[in-house]
């Protein structure tokens, strides 16, 4: 899936389709020294952005950079599966995609890509900053009660 502003562009899809031999789910990554950021976001969003990695990279998943990027790609079965678990419907719904498949083993690969921000954005900062936080509980809070498994 991409986001809608197509903040990445389309033919970014090869660069995560080439690395599907190896793994389960490609997920783009601004923050890879390869990553070429074209637009820079403004401050509030990019605050969001990354104090909502830090966290979940402290609390679920530390060994991805960019957990946020909304451009990944999952083989089918794999997203089936993982869509069975989940429970979150909002903005954190990809963290808890990459949570599930780190707790199934499924194995993910983290793509440089290029990226630029869309001022289409409906990203409302400090309530937004709040919402992910809480988003991030409560898969903390699941992955603790082992349903993810």
């Amino acid at each position: 899936f991409m986001d809608a502003d197509s903040s990445a562009p389309i033919h970014a899809i090869d660069k995560l389709i080439s690395h599907m031999g190896d793994a389960d789910i490609a997920i783009g990554s601004r923050y890879l020294p390869e990553s070429n950021i074209t637009v820079e976001p403004p401050f509030g969003r990019r605050l969001v952005s990354m104090c909502s990695i830090f966290i979940t990279q402290n609390l679920l998943i530390p060994h991805l950079r960019d957990i946020r990027c909304g451009f990944k790609l999952f083989k089918r079965e794999v997203a089936q599966a993982i869509a069975d678990r989940q429970t979150i419907e909002r903005f954190g719904f990809d963290t808890e995609m990459l949570v599930i498949a780190q707790k199934r083993n499924y194995k993910i690969a983290e793509v440089p890509i290029e990226w630029a921000y869309s001022r289409g954005s409906k990203l409302k900062f400090p309530r937004d900053l709040f919402r992910s936080l809480g988003e991030i509980a409560r898969i903390k809070y699941n992955s603790l009660r082992g349903i993810y498994r």
